[in-house]
């Protein structure tokens, strides 16, 4: 049952775009269950003042929608309402990357660094839902957190640090100089028992077009994939 709100707890050792001060690890909070437990949520929200963030808590509004596949919230243990936190802190090197922010080119949200003015050209014209606005940016904001750990990190681990990263990336989104509605996508590849291949998780965003989709609605249709989608909105 949704009651409007909701609370996660994410423990990180780095400076925090969100928050603007140090987070420190601190314990899940003990919550009722069910209904009891959503409603203390909501007034612990109220009583810290709104969309706030505070040191070793992370609060948001459901307006930016959560939705998981079972595999992604096996990942992040179980818990509809709690995602388990990460332990190891996101990277520097991609943290840093994110404060210089956003801008619009031809209609895409690209990094300030971004210095080409145009897109789409003769030689690569915009084909809806073959390469368009939302695949243009999901390509070009892909980043793979597997770079950035050790090799032996556990793809539950990945799959936090990825939704600790979406944090920063929405901070980031929301203050810069871009509007719409947003998506960003964490996914974490389930081995494949054949294959030797290391751990993978990713994380890209688009903003939401009527007439463009990435994904498809159904999460759960991916059998090889954990999948977390944040969707929220920024106004001018």
């Amino acid at each position: 049952m949704s009651t409007g709100w909701s609370i996660r707890c994410f423990r990180t050792r780095s400076e925090s775009l969100l928050v603007g001060c140090t987070i420190r690890p601190q314990r899940r909070p003990r919550l009722p269950c069910g209904r009891k437990r959503g409603l203390a949520a909501k007034d612990r929200l109220r009583e810290l003042g709104g969309d706030q963030f505070r040191p070793g808590l992370l609060l948001y509004p459901l307006s930016m929608a959560g939705r998981t596949n079972k595999h992604m919230l096996e990942l992040l243990g179980g818990d509809p309402e709690f995602y388990e936190p990460n332990s190891e802190p996101v990277s520097e090197s991609l943290v840093g990357k994110l404060r210089e922010g956003f801008k619009e080119v031809e209609g895409c949200v690209v990094p300030q660094s971004f210095q080409e003015r145009s897109i789409w050209s003769e030689t690569r014209p915009r084909v809806n839902n073959v390469d368009d606005e939302t695949s243009f940016e999901c390509s070009l904001s892909k980043i793979h957190l597997e770079d950035f750990v050790a090799r032996d990190v556990p793809l539950s681990e990945l799959a936090r640090l990825g939704c600790a990263y979406a944090m920063y990336l929405r901070r980031a989104l929301l203050d810069s100089p871009v509007s719409g509605n947003f998506r960003i996508i964490v996914d974490a590849q389930i081995p494949h028992a054949a294959l030797q291949g290391g751990n993978v998780c990713s994380v890209r965003f688009h903003r939401i077009r009527p007439d463009q989709a990435w994904l498809a609605t159904d999460l759960e249709s991916y059998k090889e994939n954990a999948l977390l989608v944040f969707d929220f909105e920024k106004t001018c």
